[in-house]
Parts: C-alpha cells; structure tokens; sequence
C-alpha cells in the first residue's frame, strides 16, 4: 500500500504542475480595468437568478444553460460525471452486463434534447488492463459511455480521502480540524495529489474523445449510499448498490481548468449539485485558491439556488480578491457566468407514464385498494451526516380535508 501511495504522488506530480500551467497568475488591479468591470457592471440587466429559470421547469432550466454554451450547428454533449450513470457485473457466462442507475440526476440530464449525448466517468469497478477491460470498454462504448480507469488506491485517496473525508464535510459546514499532525498533514497532501492525479485522469478521457463545438457539461451528482470500496476488482459494483444514484460531485473541481489548458476554445459548464459553503467557511480549506481559479476557468458555472451561487461568487470575490458581477465572476477581463439552475423532472415523461396500461392497472388497484380513505404518502432519504428522523403524524388540517381533495390525482411518479 504505501508504495502505491508513492506511485499516486509521483503521479500527480505532473498533474500538479500542469494545473499550476492552467491557472492564471493573481491579477493585479488596474484603474483600466476596474472601470471596464463598473462599465459592464452598470450596462448589465442580468441577474444570477431570474425569475424566468424560476418559473420554468428544471429540464428547460437546463437546457437553456447548455445551449448556451452550444456554437451554432450540430454539436454532441459530453457529460462528465465522477460516476457513470451505469453499474457494469458480470452474468454467469461472464459478459458484462450494463444497469442503467436510478436517481433524478440521470433522469434530468437524459432529458437533455437536441444533443447528441456521451458520457465519461469512472464505471465503478477496477478491471486490470487486458481483455477483461477491453470488453468493458466496448460494452460501455456501444452504450456511448466512455470509461475513466482509476485504480484502487487513487480511488481510496481521492474519493474516499479528499472528496469525502475533506470537500464534503466543508461544504456542509462540518468544520475541518485545523489542529493537525504531521502525520494528518501528510495524509491530507497525499489526498490532495490523489486528487489532482484523478483529474487529470478525467481530462485525458475528455480530450481522447473531444472534437471542435462539443459542449463539456462537468456535472455533480448527489450523494448516496457511503464509502465506496476502493480496492474492489471483482464483477460486482462497490457500494452505492447497482439501484443507487452514482456518487457525489464536486469531485472534479480541478477538471475545468485542466479542459481549458490543452483547449482553450472547448465550451465547458460545471454544475454542483451540494451547497456551497459562505466565504469564512470556504476560505478554511487549505487549497482555497486552487479549487477556486480551476473552477473559474469554466464559461458557465451553475448551483441549485441563489444562496449558493452567492456563496461562491463572495468566496471568490473575498478570498481571491476578483470582481463580482450581476452575471457571475470576472478575472482579468474573463468572465465566467454563474447561475442558478435548480434540477428536476421531465415533467412530460412522467405524464406519458400515466397513460401506459400498466401504469393504469396500478393506479385502478390501489384507487380500489384505498377506496373512502385518505392516504399519504411521505420520503425520506438517508445520509451520513443527517441523524435518522421518524416520520412525523400528519398534521390535523392534513386529516380534516375533505374526501374529495384527498382522492383527487394531481399527478404519479
């Protein structure tokens, strides 16, 4: 273990050097510039969060956020996830076998129209290099997900380490301890460099299959199920389950910037889909400033609410000392957009559902089922660092409506 522990450093080596290539030194404030940015500041009717994305649904939300950033003609949409939308296992004659994942993420982004879309993220199981992968690979290929393969020990140090044990708590304001060792401090520069090496692993996937007027959608998934077993090689998926969403964002905060440097004219968004914390929370992060200029170098960065966008556009106006805009951040003339674009459903595949005869049969037997009762329905989703809550008994207004407004179908899903 610790000598594929120096193996991960010596690798991240270069990706540290080539992610201190793509960051843009400090700016230095000019009077020319800054009133340029008051100029701009002043003309611009643009605000973070409009009502318009407010009041649409979060698929148009969405697809305006990515046509965007579309040049004119056709284009393909290359979705970057940490985690692919699939889990891959093995049958008993030993093909591999693909698993389309649940969650409202996937179900967001597939609604996507108007792109012809490709995937790339890590498919979740480690196979070494050799026919076993191959055969993955063109699994995968056929289904238009391109494979990022990272091995157990970057996948331990980067996920489990920086992302999870570091980024995640900061982001949910569980302050980090800042009264380290030598030791944690070492194990946190270890983090660092496994995550610097997993980026620049993501980028190399990118690029393999990058083409001029492709969009680049860097996109954060919720968090679901735990720990994910870094050493497991076998067939079967590491936790989260074959049925779980894939694992969290804000894993490839470096990727933008990495894109940026080897394609400078490449069309990159970044969304994160967790809160981002406020400034003198954010600014407890040793790599502050790294996180903050790689994420900067994207054209488009997205949150889930106004809050959120605020937060980031205050850390990087307080910390790196840049100008903040009605439309987002502006560094040495380079203005990256920042947004509010809240995910949701395709509202229009889940009415078609209800038309289906299956669906229809369901509905039928439960309308029967219930038949002169009120039923309520309620959901609740586990976390690792949200205690366990017993649902609470319906509220007595609830139960006081009347039969009619309680069997009424206002929608299924």
């Amino acid at each position: 273990m610790a000598r594929d522990r120096r193996a991960v450093v010596a690798a991240a080596a270069g990706a540290g050097a080539a992610l201190d290539e793509a960051l843009p030194p400090p700016p230095f404030p000019s009077l020319d510039r800054l009133l340029l940015q008051r100029m701009r500041k002043s003309q611009s009717g643009t605000t973070l969060y409009g009502d318009g994305v407010a009041a649409d649904t979060a698929a148009a939300a969405a697809a305006r956020a990515v046509a965007a950033l579309a040049p004119t003609g056709e284009s393909r949409l290359i979705v970057v996830a940490n985690r692919l939308p699939v889990s891959a296992s093995r049958d008993k004659g030993g093909a591999w076998n693909l698993q389309v994942s649940a969650g409202g993420l996937v179900s967001a982004l597939m609604s996507v129209q108007n792109f012809d879309t490709v995937w790339v993220g890590w498919p979740g199981v480690y196979v070494s290099a050799g026919p076993d992968r191959d055969a993955l690979t063109a699994a995968l290929h056929t289904a238009r997900y391109a494979p990022v393969y990272l091995d157990p020990t970057t996948v331990d140090l980067h996920y489990n380490g920086f992302c999870n044990s570091v980024l995640w708590q900061l982001f949910h304001y569980v302050p980090l301890n800042l009264d380290s060792t030598l030791d944690e401090t070492k194990t946190l520069q270890t983090q660092w460099a496994a995550h610097q090496a997993a980026a620049a692993a993501f980028a190399d996937a990118v690029l393999a299959i990058y083409r001029d007027g492709d969009v680049v959608w860097v996109q954060g998934e919720r968090r679901e199920g735990g720990r994910v077993g870094a050493g497991t090689r076998a067939a079967t998926p590491p936790t989260p389950p074959p049925s779980s969403p894939p694992p969290p964002d804000y894993h490839l905060m470096l990727l933008p910037a990495l894109l940026k440097l080897r394609a400078p004219r490449m069309k990159v968004g970044w969304f994160l889909h967790t809160p981002f914390p406020s400034s003198e929370i954010y600014r407890t992060l040793p790599v502050r400033e790294e996180v903050l200029r790689a994420v900067l170098r994207a054209d488009l960065v997205g949150f889930h609410t106004y809050d959120y966008a605020r937060h980031f556009v205050s850390a990087c106006t307080r910390i790196l000392g840049l100008e903040g805009t009605p439309e987002g951040v502006e560094d040495a003339g380079s203005l990256t957009r920042v947004a509010a674009f809240p995910i949701g459903i395709d509202p229009e595949r889940f009415s078609a559902a209800l038309e289906r005869p299956d669906v229809r049969s369901n509905i039928a037997q439960l309308l029967n089922r219930y038949a002169g009762r009120k039923v309520e329905i309620g959901g609740d989703g586990g976390d690792a660092w949200r205690p366990s809550r017993v649902p609470v008994p319906s509220p007595r207004p609830l139960l006081s409506l009347s039969s009619r407004s309680c069997s009424a179908w206002t929608g299924w899903t």
